[in-house]
């Protein structure tokens, strides 16, 4: 019971920090995908639990079509989970992409100085 709770807190703080920095990113006028990137990756995780029991939902009634087996139920759970993971960490930049659109941002601002 505590995990859904932790995930929306955790989630809550991911969205409300990359809010204030994709503020005062775009108030700077500096590169903000990265900002824009982690407050849908807060979003996509303050709503984990309700996404996996929709799609736990549509998938299980498919896995019900091809076969009524004992594993169906947990095999549709982990399968959703799978592919809320996936997109999350498609979403999430990676270590080079923030360390790319760092140094961009350093450049264009010493160029412009």
């Amino acid at each position: 019971m505590i995990y859904p709770i932790l995930t929306v807190l955790v989630g809550s703080i991911v969205v409300i920090i990359a809010g204030i920095s994709l503020y005062r990113c775009v108030r700077d006028g500096g590169i903000f995908i990265n900002q824009v990137r982690f407050l849908a990756s807060g979003v996509l995780l303050i709503a984990h639990f309700p996404l996996t029991h929709f799609l736990d939902g549509l998938i299980l009634p498919w896995l019900e079509k091809i076969g009524a087996i004992e594993g169906n139920v947990s095999a549709s759970y982990w399968i959703s989970l799978a592919l809320i993971v996936t997109v999350q960490l498609i979403i999430l930049p990676t270590g080079r992409e923030l360390y790319a659109t760092y140094m961009a941002d350093r450049v264009t601002r010493r160029v412009g100085a």
